[in-house]
Order: structure tokens, then C-alpha cells, then sequence
């Protein structure tokens, strides 16, 4: 299938520059956003509007928001979750969060129920959490310390930035 890039690089442009009243939007609402044409298996939006269901999980400022978004294709695993309706299913890609400005709002859906957005919630700290932490240079020295993870690290140590040092302080990936 063809992505429509230009359509949506002139979609972007109007999105950002069109002065439009900001829409009041709330927690475990569903809204439909212009989330426009992505690379690879990020979701994109569908048709002229380049729209896409979008679960509101938190509401950082009043123009900005973490949303997750939804997709009738039924799919499994960890990281999705299956949210029923009276329209049928709709399914949370609980792995593609991504954070959006309020501009990007376009109608509002519905209010999910508690029940739901909890499930939500619950479900995204979980993936979260399922995933291995990679080890920080904070592990092994502590907060607070200087540490240069070149030259400070013991030999052989992994740091977050996947670099070790050697005895001739060369940097091996």
C-alpha cells in the first residue's frame, strides 16, 4: 500500500497553522485525531482527514495529552488490549503511546467507562513493566556522581549507552 506523504505534509501544515478553538478533552475519552501517514508499523490515519480513534490516557497540560491509539483489527498479545462496545471491538496499541498536542483533535467519540479506562491504565503499566530495564551507569555509581562512561566505568561493564571500556580507553561496540 502507498503512503500518501505529500497529502499529509499539506494536512500537518494546515493542522499547525489554522487557528481553530481548542477542544476541552479529559481522561478516558475517545477522540478522533489527524494522526496523519507514519513510517513503517506506526498506526497511521485513514482517509482526506488522516484520522484515527485515539484513547486519551493522560492529560499532561490543557494542549497536550498521552493517547493511545485504537484500531478495529482484532489482534493478541501483551501489548494490545481489546476494548468492546456497542459498535464491536476496538482494539488499544498499547505499544505505539504516543504524546499529542491538542491541535490534533478533530471530534470527540465517547467517554470509555471507569471499568475500561482502568483496564486501560492497568494493562499499559503492565507492558511497561514487562520490559527489561537496560543497566544505567546510575546503577553501579548512584545518583548524584559524575561519571564519564568512557573512561570511568569498570572494565568490562556494560552502561546504558552500550559502550565498555577497554584497557587502551577505545570505544567497542
Amino acid at each position: 500500500m502507498e503512503k500518501n506523504f505529500k497529502g499529509w505534509n499539506k494536512k500537518k501544515q494546515s493542522v499547525h497553522f489554522t487557528y481553530k478553538k481548542r477542544l476541552h478533552f479529559s481522561e478516558g475519552e475517545i477522540w478522533f485525531c489527524t494522526l496523519g501517514v507514519n513510517i513503517g508499523f506506526e498506526q497511521d490515519g485513514s482517509g482526506s482527514e488522516f484520522l484515527r480513534p485515539v484513547a486519551v490516557l493522560k492529560k499532561i497540560t490543557e494542549d497536550q495529552f498521552l493517547g493511545i491509539p485504537l484500531t478495529r483489527t482484532v489482534r493478541s498479545g501483551e501489548e494490545y488490549l481489546s476494548l468492546a462496545d456497542e459498535c464491536g471491538p476496538s482494539i488499544a496499541l498499547l505499544a505505539q503511546i504516543r504524546f499529542l498536542d491538542a491541535k490534533r483533535l478533530v471530534h470527540f467519540s465517547k467517554k470509555m467507562t471507569a471499568g475500561s479506562f482502568e483496564e486501560l491504565k492497568t494493562k499499559f503499566i503492565d507492558l511497561i513493566k514487562s520490559y527489561p530495564r537496560p543497566i544505567h551507569r546510575w546503577d553501579i555509581y548512584g545518583a548524584g556522581e559524575h561519571v564519564n562512561p568512557i573512561t570511568d566505568l569498570p572494565q568490562g561493564q556494560e552502561d546504558g549507552l552500550h559502550i565498555y571500556n577497554n584497557p587502551d580507553n577505545n570505544i567497542v561496540k
